[in-house]
């Protein structure tokens, strides 16, 4: 069935409203969860994963075993592919995702003030994840994205009145450490007023997101365009010169398909993609 028998087109692309939410990691899920091998191998692979929900807000995942075939995708273990960056557990390993922040659980001191973190552990939605290797991670979500990272200390949950210092010393890049820096505070920025704004970067993701998904509904270059930038600016458009935006979308689902077949490790490492998907 044709989208258009569906639904209007800027319904649809309200439906990727979510996009303004996702840190790197996430856009990196996103592609990588419509890869089709990616489907089939998570599909036929059950995780040896133990989950315990410790309250609404928090949950404890155990791996009792290496999920070497996730690794080769870049992940701990196989989440499910049909559910989005927001309400999936997704954890990258440190070989595919390096730029994760580090934190260290102490003690908290008399009348210690809490900073981002702290307030975020205990007001977000919290994933602890203890890896087979004994290593602990933890994914933050908030209603501005998902933020992953690693985790040393006391434990978190057995009553103390934890503390958590921060290190970005595994960040050597020039520059990472106030990228990274900037996205946890953009995710972790508590009761931020408004809907979170479309980067341009966010936004070139998006549209490489919605031509892969029109290249994979069947829909023709024409037809995907009208979702991007409506029926009325396609039809002067292909009334005018109309391999100009033809080739448009030819270069986003490139684009697309690069990030969905590898690509998506170049977002994880916080790497500019290659000049030639878009020369292709």
């Amino acid at each position: 069935m044709r989208v258009r028998q569906i639904k209007a087109f800027s319904d649809i692309l309200a439906g990727y409203a979510y996009a303004a939410q996702l840190s790197p990691s996430d856009w990196a899920w996103e592609f990588l969860r419509r890869n089709r091998g990616f489907q089939a191998n998570a599909t036929a692979r059950a995780s040896d994963l133990v989950t315990q929900e410790v309250d609404a807000r928090t949950t404890r995942l155990l791996l009792a075993r290496r999920d070497r075939l996730a690794e080769t995708w870049g992940l701990l273990f196989f989440p499910n592919p049909d559910l989005w960056a927001g309400v999936e557990n997704v954890f990258w390993s440190d070989r595919a995702f390096p730029r994760k922040i580090a934190l260290l659980g102490r003690e908290r001191m008399t009348d210690e003030p809490d900073d981002l973190f702290d307030r975020a552990l205990r007001t977000g939605r919290v994933t602890h994840l203890t890896d087979a290797r004994q290593r602990e991670h933890l994914l933050i979500r908030t209603a501005n994205g998902a933020l992953q990272g690693r985790y040393r200390g006391l434990p978190l949950f057995a009553g103390h009145a934890i503390k958590c210092d921060v290190s970005l010393s595994n960040i050597s890049e020039a520059g990472a450490q106030a990228d990274v820096l900037a996205e946890a505070r953009r995710v972790l920025a508590l009761g931020q007023a408004g809907a979170p704004a479309l980067t341009q970067k966010a936004l070139r993701l998006r549209n490489a997101l919605v031509a892969l998904d029109g290249h994979a509904a069947g829909l023709a270059y024409r037809e995907t365009a009208m979702i991007l930038y409506g029926e009325d600016r396609v039809s002067q458009a292909w009334r005018g010169e109309p391999a100009a935006m033809k080739s448009e979308m030819a270069r986003l689902l490139r684009k697309g398909q690069h990030l969905r077949d590898g690509g998506y490790f170049r977002l994880l490492q916080g790497r500019r993609l290659a000049n030639r998907c878009a020369q292709r």
